[in-house]
């Protein structure tokens, strides 16, 4: 190692001088000054692409004159019941906004409104459905169903979950009822009592 080097005092005459600041740009705050060592992204949004071109879409299943005669059968009986709240299960496709195809989605509820004008069905969930969309209807009716279906299988997880959901509440209701039914009875027999003994305290015995 030369002298040069070996010299712990050959900064002396400078390191302690005040810092430069020009006169005509402002001092650059910490935050900007280790933006310049942050790392840098050559290929941003590169991952994000491949991503979303290995995303796979669904193609639209063409429904027969048959299936859709059967669904436009429950969408009419639908319309005349509106008021009776039926759990229906609907199915529909719903097309992709970046790429061809779409994804097959189920909505399970009550319907709303049924709109002739714009051909679309106003669930009670919130979720607008257009018509022309839908490939499955399935009436959900205490464990049984009345199918109008397409060409597709039919997807029974969400209305089994439903289903059971549907029978907890109703059990629940039950033995609600029962309960306050009891207790009524209690209060009857209770208050009885009471002016039974009311009653008897009220008589003058004469002998």
């Amino acid at each position: 190692m030369s002298e040069y080097y070996k010299d712990v005092h050959r900064y002396d005459d400078i390191i302690n001088l005040p810092h430069h600041q020009s006169s005509e740009r402002a001092h650059m705050s910490l935050h900007d000054r280790a933006a310049q060592f942050a790392p840098f992204a050559a290929l941003t949004g590169h991952e994000e692409a491949i991503e979303e071109t290995a995303r796979v879409t669904d193609a639209q299943v063409t429904l027969d004159e048959s299936a859709i005669a059967k669904i436009n059968e429950t969408i009419y009986d639908l319309s005349q019941h509106l008021s009776e709240r039926r759990i229906v299960s609907i199915t529909y496709f719903k097309p992709d906004s970046q790429k061809a195809g779409g994804a097959y989605l189920t909505d399970v509820g009550s319907v709303k409104k049924i709109d002739e004008l714009t051909k679309t069905i106003l669930m009670d969930s919130g979720m607008k459905i257009p018509m022309e969309q839908i490939i499955e209807t399935e009436y959900v009716c205490k464990g049984t169903y009345q199918t109008a279906t397409g060409s597709l299988p039919r997807m029974h997880g969400n209305i089994e979950s439903r289903l059971k959901e549907q029978q907890v509440t109703d059990r629940k209701s039950e033995r609600s009822e029962g309960d306050t039914a009891i207790m009524e009875a209690g209060n009857i027999s209770r208050l009885s009592r009471e002016e039974e003994r009311s009653s008897n305290n009220g008589k003058i015995c004469c002998k």
